[in-house]
């Protein structure tokens, strides 16, 4: 396992230091998307609800995470994770953060690894990660070892809701920013009409884009077999989360028949379900930070990945994903940005023709904006053991 406390130890910043305080923080990031159905029939909001971690320790240095979620009801959810394991990490030296993680999981291990736990267990170990790197004054990736200064960019968006003249409009956009890869939302009623759509936007726009679809788990195998064959001239990067992911069987069929390369695995919460996908033939392989156990964690699993053959792609958190990708080694990389956690963080992606440079400012990569963080709260800090 990737240890970034381990990697730390010795170092001049890591004191005996304790940690002082863990909190949470109820927030609502604006999408700009209007409210849609999602495959299991309830409605996403236009306000994205997270949860911002906040760890202090003795020394005042503090350590960010974010959490975020699909609706309002599950933010509390994630909170009841949060609170079950914050004992653990207050009043914890700094020295012992080796630990945590290991800690943590074995907290969970009777309510079970996956779901709540998980989240928990992540949120919190981010936080310290993150705190440990401003103690040393230091990137992650500098941390981890950088083995790149730019990472390519793809921007998920056109969504299914949209018209054909507004995808445009929207593809224009993101090619003007700087943009030359871009996922889009499949999934019409009639295929026919994926096609089309994906048409109209590929001509729309310079040869040099690269261009990946993102099915939300919505097709049967027959249907996702289909679609891959209808795709296969659109020279696609790949077909994300085509059918339910625990269908193991059908994902092997795609990586065996799909003329289009598949990608799965972002609601996986152990490497052992990674692994499971990795068996299958899958050849992208998405980790979420929130659900596999923070950065280190992510990327001990993405050098799993690399083994394997399969390249590994970071699931949102794009400022953060930046730092992973820039220490992981595979050759193919590829960071998903969206524009929704831009209005919290204190960071701006600049791109460089379809590349972001990877930043050297001490943290994981995501520091909040306290101007922002009280604009965008829906109440106030409150203390995890409290």
């Amino acid at each position: 396992m990737t240890d970034i406390a381990g990697l730390l130890e010795g170092d001049a910043g890591a004191t005996d230091a304790r940690v002082a305080r863990a909190e949470v923080r109820h927030l609502a990031l604006a999408t700009g998307l209007p409210s849609f159905t999602l495959p299991d029939g309830r409605r996403t909001p236009s306000d994205l609800p997270v949860l911002l971690v906040r760890v202090t320790d003795e020394d005042g240095v503090q350590g960010h995470s974010l959490l975020w979620v699909q609706r309002d009801r599950q933010a509390p959810l994630l909170e009841a994770g949060l609170r079950y394991l914050a004992d653990l990490v207050e009043q914890r030296s700094l020295k012992d953060a080796p630990g945590l993680l290991g800690s943590m999981r074995q907290a969970t291990a009777f309510l079970g690894a996956g779901g709540v736990a998980a989240f928990g267990v992540s949120g919190l170990q981010m936080a310290i990660e993150d705190l440990l790197c401003r103690r040393r004054g230091a990137s992650l990736s500098e941390v981890l070892g950088r083995r790149r200064d730019h990472v390519r960019v793809y921007q998920t968006g056109l969504m299914l809701h949209s018209r054909v003249e507004e995808l445009l409009v929207e593809a224009a956009a993101m090619y003007d920013r700087g943009l030359r890869a871009m996922k889009m939302m499949v999934g019409k009623p009639d295929i026919e009409e994926d096609v089309a759509r994906l048409e109209a936007v590929k001509q729309s726009l310079p040869g040099d884009v690269s261009l990946m679809v993102d099915a939300l788990q919505r097709w049967t195998l027959p249907d996702a077999l289909r679609a891959s064959e209808r795709f296969a001239h659109l020279g696609l990067a790949w077909i994300e989360d085509p059918i339910a992911q625990d269908d193991l069987d059908g994902y092997r069929e795609l990586a065996r028949s799909s003329p289009v390369p598949v990608a799965t695995g972002e609601t996986c919460f152990s490497m052992r379900e990674l692994r499971a996908l990795l068996e299958a033939g899958i050849p992208y392989i998405v980790g979420e930070l929130e659900r596999l156990g923070g950065m280190g964690a992510w990327v001990h699993a993405a050098e799993i990945v690399h083994g394997a053959g399969a390249t590994m792609l970071p699931h949102l958190y794009p400022h953060v994903s930046a730092q992973i990708l820039a220490t992981v080694p595979q050759h193919e990389v590829w960071l998903e940005y969206v524009p929704w956690f831009d209005a919290l963080a204190d960071q701006e992606f600049h791109l460089d023709d379809g590349r972001l440079p990877i930043s050297s400012a001490p943290g994981s990569g995501f520091t909040p904006s306290a101007d922002a963080v009280e604009r965008l709260a829906r109440g106030p800090w409150q203390r995890l053991t409290g």
